[in-house]
């Protein structure tokens, strides 16, 4: 019976299982926790930051933007569903919400001027600048497109920052 997960692996292990893949020396990093909705339910992490939005990507990792109430202390936080905590990435200006582009990428609303591409892995961000646009309500992104609606309609921006003619 399955009893843990390794968000590393994406695998779900049993008891003995679980013990042989702590032990060998190339998994002893992997983040595992026990599957039991309690236990989960009963999580809580101090982040130390304002969180302004939290995703969650298939393996289990948690991408938290936010800032710490100071000017230019704007946080990526890459955290495990467990509360370990892998990377931070400062971005230069305020984050106003995120979405998921694909498995290592995440792309975050920079105060409706400008897009700051996320590579997780890499931890490297690339901005996307000079984005004109009013108040952004919502914010997804579709095939290489993002998305933004405020209360006049649906603004569509490509990859380059060009907005896309409907």
């Amino acid at each position: 019976m399955s009893v843990y997960k390794c968000y590393d692996c994406n695998q779900v292990l049993c008891e003995d299982c679980s013990k042989r893949h702590d032990d060998e020396i190339k998994f002893q990093s992997h983040s595992m926790q026990p599957i039991n909705d309690k236990f989960i339910l009963k999580s809580k992490f101090i982040l130390k930051i304002l969180v302004v939005d939290i995703k969650c990507l298939s393996n289990g990792l948690l991408i938290v933007i936010g800032h710490s109430g100071f000017i230019n202390d704007c946080r990526i936080l890459k955290i495990y569903v467990n509360g370990e905590q892998r990377h931070v990435t400062h971005l230069e200006k305020n984050p106003k919400t995120m979405v998921v582009v694909d498995q290592n990428t995440v792309a975050v609303d920079i105060n409706g001027s400008s897009i700051a591409l996320v590579d997780i892995q890499q931890n490297h961000v690339q901005y996307i600048r000079n984005i004109a646009r009013r108040c952004t309500r919502s914010f997804m992104y579709i095939e290489n497109e993002f998305y933004f609606g405020d209360k006049y309609g649906i603004v569509v921006i490509d990859m380059s920052g060009s907005v896309k003619d409907l």
